[in-house]
């Protein structure tokens, strides 16, 4: 298990018993999934620290789509990079102005970025990366903005659950800074970005709710707790944290960060003790 915070590893146990949920039970329930499409984007993802994602993913992605090799060699965090990307989208479009109006374009380019990407196929990586990169100086065309995503059926939970794992790495690095390094210059805005990040991710793992609850006849008292509530609460209360350490990054206030960080791994470890990795 090296390599994985408490943290993050309560979100991937939790997540992968979600998915076999899903997988042996009925059509998805919309109702439940689709919460994330109507969360408040706005805070989670303000666009500032959008467009700072967006700009680093681009960056990476360019990198990852020079030769061949290199996009075999980067194909998984490429992958996830522009999955990282269609939340930056489902942002963009829950919002006003010139930013709702071209997320469209934000959207169709990472989810046809991601598939090119599975299928190694450069030159349309390529293609799609090159659009990525104008994003921000892009001209939005026409007033309509694009239909939000089911963040559940478009990020597969593995790519979701190793980007969370890669971002509370770099949290942990930030948690771990003395109070000079964390206030260091640009310090605090590459930290508040980074939980930024983390919040969004959690809109994703929230649409990945279970679709049922336990059968009421059901015996196992463990069973019984696993319940689309408790996950709904956690990913919120983690939601919220992250949040939190947002704002004590761009206060400069390193141990409101890391009060704030304890938040989110309690909330994680809440739902990690229920929704338990099983055989």
């Amino acid at each position: 298990m090296s390599g994985f915070s408490r943290s993050a590893l309560g979100f991937a146990l939790a997540a992968t018993v979600a998915l076999a949920v899903t997988l042996l039970a009925a059509p998805r329930d919309v109702a439940a999934a689709d919460l994330n499409l109507q969360g408040d984007w706005k805070n989670v993802l303000p666009e500032p620290e959008l467009l700072k994602i967006v700009d680093d993913s681009v960056k990476y992605l360019q990198d990852a789509t020079k030769s061949t090799t290199e996009l075999r060699t980067k194909a998984k965090p490429a992958e996830n990079r522009a999955y990282v990307l269609l939340l930056c989208a489902q942002a963009g479009m829950s919002g006003d102005g010139d930013l709702a109006k071209k997320s469209g374009v934000l959207k169709d380019a990472s989810i046809t970025l991601a598939q090119a990407i599975k299928k190694q196929d450069l030159p349309a990586a390529k293609k799609q990366v090159e659009t990525l990169a104008k994003f921000k100086s892009m001209k939005p065309d026409g007033e309509a903005k694009a239909d939000a995503v089911d963040l559940a059926k478009a990020i597969p939970i593995e790519n979701l659950m190793k980007e969370v794992t890669d971002t509370d790495k770099k949290l942990q690095e930030y948690k771990r800074l003395t109070a000079a390094a964390f206030t260091a210059q640009r310090k605090p805005e590459e930290i508040a970005t980074a939980s930024y990040k983390m919040a969004a991710l959690t809109m994703a793992i929230t649409a990945h709710v279970p679709e049922n609850d336990p059968d009421p006849k059901e015996k196992d008292k463990e069973k019984q707790k696993m319940t689309k509530k408790l996950w709904l609460e956690s990913t919120a209360e983690v939601r919220d944290a992250t949040l939190e350490m947002a704002s004590a990054a761009k206060a400069k206030k390193a141990a409101d960060f890391k009060a704030a960080y304890a938040k989110m791994d309690s909330a994680c470890t809440k739902c990690h003790d229920v929704f338990r990795k099983t055989e």
